[in-house]
């Protein structure tokens, strides 16, 4: 048994193909004195047969015997953690090797924080990097969110702690109650460690880059943003505290929903296939939150001007319009 009081969860389901490079990165940290808990959510591939490749008595299988989906994976690992601290890692992502002994020293060192985070260098399902990071770095050292401040910023600048990236305290979860929720949809881990803010701790976030984030077509997050905003700003404003953040911030949600949209249509020159899902997140937002009125005419003038547009038209024509702009730039 393992002298330790950090857990390390990782989540998997059909990702044989990425999941022992996961294990792998862990398993090579600074620091070593932590258990593995292999969460698989009933998958049907060779899932079980990597995991057994390791001998190392830290690492724990756990295989469910249905599917609970991946939001109910994340909170039952936080459910059965029995350790001081907990990471939640996917398992398609890279821990580099000083992860785990950078955040556990602030966890240890400054009693007021109850998260710490990283930035992540973006990989591709090669695993090769190409120089993105998943965010702006805010500043040049470490940078602490508490109180409404993190929520705030998401709303106006796209502020968001990574999520496979936090450490956790987990006794101000565990006394609160606090558990991501299926409701709030694939935003929910941003709802959830708001939440934990909403109780007077802190967050930090370590300027570096800690660990590697893979993007790639499987992910769960392949989602719309319009649609994964939609769905977490209606759960959050069935919440008296954050309803009263959406509330003072109205005038800058319609921001968010532009920049989305955007994105949105972007999207669906690309794919047309999707055109009755845009339309219906759409009209779902217009009828949820305040918005000028011309914004909502230019929005469905583009969707219109998309659906009867020949593709090939329509994806030159927004090629050359790309050139031109960074032409012009």
């Amino acid at each position: 048994m393992v002298d330790t009081n950090l857990s390390v969860y990782i989540v998997t389901y059909n990702r044989c193909n990425y999941l022992k490079k996961t294990i792998k990165s862990v398993l090579d940290q600074t620091y070593n004195k932590f258990v593995i808990y292999i969460l698989d959510n009933n998958s049907n591939d060779k899932t079980k047969e990597i995991v057994s490749e390791f001998s190392d008595p830290r690492i724990h299988y756990i295989c469910h015997k249905k599917n609970i989906g991946g939001i109910n994976n994340i909170r039952f690992a936080l459910e059965n953690c029995t350790t001081d601290y907990c990471v939640v890692f996917h398992d398609d992502d890279i821990m580099r090797p000083a992860f785990i002994e950078r955040e556990l020293s602030i966890l240890e060192e400054h009693k007021d924080v109850d998260m710490v985070s990283t930035n992540a260098y973006i990989i591709d399902e090669k695993g090769t990097i190409n120089g993105q990071l998943l965010q702006d770095p805010t500043v040049d050292g470490n940078y602490t969110f508490w109180g409404k401040n993190l929520i705030v910023d998401y709303i106006n600048q796209s502020r968001f702690l990574v999520f496979p990236s936090i450490m956790y305290r987990m006794n101000v979860i565990k006394d609160n109650n606090i558990f991501p929720q299926e409701e709030a949809g694939p935003g929910c881990d941003i709802v959830f460690y708001n939440e934990i803010l909403s109780y007077g701790g802190k967050a930090c976030e370590i300027h570096d880059c800690l660990m590697e984030y893979r993007m790639h077509p499987e992910q769960d997050t392949y989602t719309s943003k319009l649609y994964i905003d939609l769905k977490m700003f209606t759960y959050m404003k069935s919440n008296p505290y954050f309803a009263g953040i959406l509330q003072s911030e109205e005038h800058n949600i319609y921001k968010v929903y532009s920049k989305n949209t955007k994105q949105a249509l972007k999207v669906l020159i690309k794919d047309k296939s999707r055109y009755k899902e845009v339309k219906e997140l759409i009209n779902e937002y217009s009828n949820c939150w305040i918005h000028p009125i011309v914004y909502d005419w230019m929005t469905k003038i583009g969707l219109f001007l998309i659906k009867i547009t020949p593709d090939r038209l329509l994806l030159n024509t927004y090629s050359l319009w790309n050139k031109l702009k960074e032409h012009h730039q």
